[in-house]
């Protein structure tokens, strides 16, 4: 089977450490890799196999989904693969079936043909979000937005610039946008604490950083800090005693903070007047840990990773993991940033194509897709809820830079914009 399909899940199996051939049922890790080399193999009935094991264990992951298609296409189990690209279908995801050689048995079939015509990437967009203001600094990075509803103003984290700029109300006529802080690494995450006159951010030392850091990227210096709501000054650091981005963050209404690692997988807690993290999860139990959200009763948190879909944890007893189980049509892997509204979620998801705007019900079995494929959305990143509408920022520009930090050759320049929907 071609490779490309396995590089969303395979990025982050680098740390896997278990024999592939001794994967025990629950090492999601291992399994994963043995169903990469037997993919490689094109040994498809073991792959089958393995695929039935995994996607229990990486439930909201469409991969898996995609690739026990191929599988059953390969097998000649015509029926069988044709149910999972539906719920592809249903989910409204996007995949060039025509291009792909393991579906080449079912071509003469026009239920086939008909499935592959409503997955196929052209498509008509959903939505239409209303441009609030855009962003003076098309290359910033603005990795996450911050409404501060006392203050009406919104926060933006700039990773390039390793910046937090804040924007009157937009919606309001000779709105400004200005400089709210210098950091001294790029800013990713931003979280409000109005009763403490906090603004919360993490920080963290990457290449895509332009002069700006502390050391090399290679050191995976990363930290949280607290910014007077006031004037932007730094009230409090917190390091995350381990190496990686803390990335997304959440602040629960008696000022707890959780943050999320998103290289090497870690979540964390900072408990209020704490002065370091308590970790919650279980060592490589996340590959990339996203945004999390608390439900309604700040009693849980949910938690997107970003390969195998969203995780439950008890803040009562958080080294409970347990995963969302996969429902019909919903694929909840590849979110970026996750945030309460009502009582349900808004999720940007950018780790499946089409990219795009997604309200989840509270158990994530039922999904609206908000804004997809719309002119000039983009890549976007996270959202706020404000005052019942959706923001967020697209065209970040992630898309356009490689590992390095280095703009892509004959790559159009981002224009990142605050939308609302």
């Amino acid at each position: 089977m071609p490779g490309r399909r396995w590089v969303f899940v395979g990025l982050f199996m680098a740390a896997a450490c278990a024999r592939a051939d001794d994967a025990a049922p629950a090492d999601w890790r291992a399994l994963n890799r043995l169903a990469r080399q037997q993919a490689q193999a094109e040994d498809y009935a073991a792959l089958r196999d393995t695929l039935l094991k995994l996607a229990p264990l990486m439930p909201g992951s469409a991969v898996v989904a995609y690739n026990l298609a191929a599988s059953e296409a390969r097998l000649g189990r015509g029926d069988e693969s044709l149910a999972h690209l539906r719920e592809l279908a249903d989910a409204g995801l996007a995949y060039d079936l025509g291009r792909d050689a393991d579906f080449a048995p079912l071509a003469e079939r026009a239920d086939f043909r008909a499935v592959a015509a409503r997955l196929a990437p052209a498509r008509p967009p959903v939505g239409g979000s209303k441009r609030l203001a855009a962003l003076s600094h098309g290359d910033g990075l603005p990795e996450s937005l911050a409404w501060d509803a006392a203050g009406r103003r919104v926060f933006v984290a700039s990773v390039r610039h390793c910046e937090v700029r804040v924007l009157d109300d937009p919606r309001r006529r000779g709105a400004r946008e200005r400089l709210f802080a210098r950091v001294p690494a790029s800013a990713f995450a931003l979280g409000i604490d109005r009763a403490r006159g906090r603004l919360w951010v993490t920080i963290a030392t990457v290449a895509q950083g332009e002069r700006c850091g502390e050391g090399p990227p290679k050191a995976q210096r990363t930290a949280l800090l607290a910014l007077d709501l006031r004037n932007g000054r730094v009230l409090q650091r917190v390091d995350a005693g381990l190496p990686g981005v803390l990335g997304d963050l959440v602040v629960a209404d008696d000022g707890t903070v959780v943050v999320s690692e998103s290289l090497h997988g870690a979540v964390l807690r900072l408990a209020p007047g704490a002065r370091a993290f308590e970790r919650l999860d279980a060592a490589g139990e996340f590959t990339s840990p996203q945004q999390p959200a608390l439900s309604a009763d700040g009693r849980t948190l949910f938690v997107p990773d970003y390969a195998r879909g969203v995780a439950a944890m008890s803040l009562d007893a958080p080294h409970e993991v347990r995963w969302v189980p996969h429902a019909a049509g919903v694929f909840t892997a590849g979110i970026d940033g996750l945030v309460r509204d009502g009582d349900g979620f808004l999720a940007v998801q950018n780790g499946l194509a089409p990219a795009r705007v997604v309200r989840f019900s509270s158990d994530f079995s039922r999904q609206q897709v908000v804004e997809a494929g719309t002119p000039g959305l983009g890549e976007p990143t996270h959202a706020v809820v404000v005052d019942a509408k959706a923001w967020f920022v697209s065209d970040v520009g992630w898309d356009r830079l490689d590992d390095d930090g280095r703009a892509k050759k004959g790559a159009a320049p981002a224009r990142p914009e605050v939308r609302e929907r």
